[in-house]
């Protein structure tokens, strides 16, 4: 990858007499991560993983062959039972266990 674009933010509400309209210029943006592997950590909303509505991936801050430690970002998952989720660099789920978030 030799070039990585993230949205734009383009209002043109203040300006007046702008001529030129186009509803889907505003884009606004949180939380980027980049990766150079598909390895990740990701909480979802069910116990299996490609039943899951909704994941978040976490920001991993240790790797190894038997455990991985990540800061919790539960982004908009909801308070209860959720799902970690470890997927390894050929995009396969390698393990997973419950957690109850706060």
């Amino acid at each position: 990858m030799n070039q990585v674009r993230i949205g734009h933010y383009w209002a043109t509400d203040s300006v007046s007499g702008w001529p030129h309209t186009n509803p889907g210029a505003d884009v606004y943006v949180d939380s980027v991560y980049f990766d150079t592997s598909w390895a990740r950590a990701e909480l979802g909303d069910a116990a299996d993983y490609e039943s899951c509505a909704h994941r978040e991936i976490q920001l991993v801050t240790a790797w190894s062959d038997s455990e991985v430690t990540f800061t919790l970002l539960r982004g908009s998952l909801l308070a209860g039972p959720a799902w970690a989720f470890v997927i390894d660099e050929t995009d396969t789920v390698r393990a997973s266990a419950e957690l109850t978030l706060p």
